[in-house]
């Protein structure tokens, strides 16, 4: 589109751009608002920027190349976001899968993630021979495209990124169910189990457990105490 391959270098800097700055403020964000919620937003921007930049007045000169490169900056928040958060998801799916089933199984969900990455790996490729197809790509060496080659990648491109920023929001917003209050869990459960231990060590020694229990626990520690000591399981969760 711009005629000049030597500008590449510069398009690709300016779009990792997003990249340091969402390192810098990650994790305040999700500190504040939580991973699911940073991510839905960040890749409904991704996903709206890829609308918009089809109808940015983008021209193959210096001028279009400044603007070219701000909408790859505004489709890459979502990504950024999400490469820099992808582990920290993958941890608290091992974390509740654990609490749920009790059995660590790192490696199965660890193979399970990698397996998929690399089927959207193939799909993503396979979009883009697609997509060159459509729009008219003549294979062979010294080939000549037409004359509309330049624009169409342009706008090829921004498609591409626009959907994957879309599937991207749907799945997080709809699919991935850890939110900010399961987050949040995850922190109080150690005070939880100790109250459980707490309980049942002074119900062993016939002592009072008050002055040994803790708070911030999901489960009220009076509640606690008694659906254990009158043996009352009916309102406590499996994972207690």
């Amino acid at each position: 589109f711009f005629n000049d391959a030597t500008k590449t270098g510069i398009a690709m800097i300016g779009s990792y751009a997003p990249m340091i700055v969402v390192m810098a403020l990650i994790g305040k964000l999700t500190a504040k608002f939580g991973k699911k919620s940073v991510l839905v937003t960040a890749m409904l921007i991704g996903a709206v920027a890829g609308v918009l930049s089809l109808f940015a007045p983008i021209t193959p000169d210096g001028k279009g190349m400044i603007v070219y490169i701000i909408c790859l900056m505004g489709l890459n928040i979502g990504n950024a976001v999400f490469q820099i958060s992808v582990w920290a998801i993958v941890a608290d799916c091992i974390e509740v899968s654990y609490r749920k089933t009790g059995k660590s199984e790192e490696g199965s969900l660890y193979a399970i993630y990698s397996f998929f990455r690399k089927l959207a790996q193939g799909i993503g490729q396979a979009a883009v021979a697609l997509g060159l197809s459509a729009i008219g790509f003549v294979e062979g060496e010294g080939a000549v495209q037409p004359e509309s080659f330049g624009e169409d990648v342009k706008s090829l491109y921004f498609v591409i990124l626009a959907i994957g920023s879309l599937v991207a929001f749907l799945a997080m917003k709809f699919i991935y169910n850890i939110g900010e209050k399961e987050e949040l869990e995850f922190l109080q459960y150690p005070a939880d189990y100790h109250n459980v231990k707490v309980i049942l060590k002074s119900e062993i020694l016939e002592i009072s457990p008050d002055a040994y229990l803790t708070a911030g626990g999901t489960v009220e520690s009076d509640k606690l105490a008694y659906m254990i000591q009158a043996r009352d399981y009916m309102f406590m969760e499996p994972r207690i």
